[in-house]
């Protein structure tokens, strides 16, 4: 008889250790997908903030240059003479006609 009590006692033992393991399992899964979550919002967030320091730089570079532009700052019949000279729709770095 006794043997039969041990018996139940591990099989109840060896239940407890698996539902202890699966707990521990099932909180390391949650743990990693609520990092996972957090830091793609952080990385969402960031984007967002480089983006917007990006947009927020190009409206000041247009800003500046339109006042550049309505002070005469630059000589815009040259600049139109130049582009109509066949060269100079060429890449940079390059002569001439050789590419």
């Amino acid at each position: 008889m006794r043997f039969l009590g041990e018996a139940r006692l591990m099989k109840l033992a060896t239940k407890i250790t698996l539902s202890a393991s699966c707990g521990v399992i099932f909180s390391t899964l949650g743990a990693i997908g609520t990092v996972y979550a957090i830091s793609h919002s952080n990385r969402v967030n960031e984007l967002r903030a480089l983006m917007s320091s990006a947009i927020e730089q190009a409206e000041t570079v247009t800003e500046n240059v339109e006042a550049l532009h309505q002070g005469d700052a630059f000589d815009v019949g040259a600049l139109r003479n130049s582009l109509k000279r066949p060269d100079a729709a060429r890449p940079c770095g390059t002569q001439s006609g050789k590419q």
